[in-house]
Formats: structure tokens, sequence, C-alpha cells
């Protein structure tokens, strides 16, 4: 009859071993949905007819920026501009 216990006793500590596991994933899926849920971002090329070009046009405003410029568009975007690729994301 012990061995019987023993055997009940190992089948629990898996089973709760198991649902810690599952609690901890599930506590690391809230972190990362809370980090990236907080801004969201977006990419526009910027190409030219036959090269990168070195400038990006801020579709919400319609004005120009310098590669490396960094500005705050009237959506309250920040964006970057950077060679053949204009970043935007909330703040």
């Amino acid at each position: 009859m012990p061995d019987r216990y023993r055997a009940a006793d190992r089948s629990e500590g898996l089973q709760s071993g198991s649902e810690a596991a599952k609690f901890l994933v599930c506590v690391a899926l809230l972190l990362l949905a809370v980090r990236y849920g907080e801004s969201s971002c977006y990419r526009a090329p910027q190409q030219g007819i036959y090269k990168i070009t070195k400038t990006c046009r801020d579709d919400v405003d319609g004005t120009w920026h310098a590669d490396g410029e960094s500005w705050k568009n009237s959506d309250c975007m920040r964006c970057e501009c950077m060679p053949g690729l204009m970043e935007c994301c909330t703040t």
C-alpha cells in the first residue's frame, strides 16, 4: 500500500509542476502583450525611380525630411527618416 501512495504523490507533483509552467507561460505572454501593445509602428519604403532616396515625405503632413532626421507629425506619431525607409510609431 505505501507504494500506491507514493505514486499518487508523484503524479500530484507533476500536475502542480505543469500547472506552474502553464502559469509562467501565461505571465510571459501577458508581459509581451503589454510591452508590444503600448505602441504600433509602420514602415513606408521611400524609393525614387532609379535609386533609394535620401529624403522622406511624411504622408500625414506632406512635409519632407532628410535621412537621419526625427520628427513628430500632427497625428502625434514619432517618425524617423532612414535611407530608403520612413518609420513612424505611436507615442
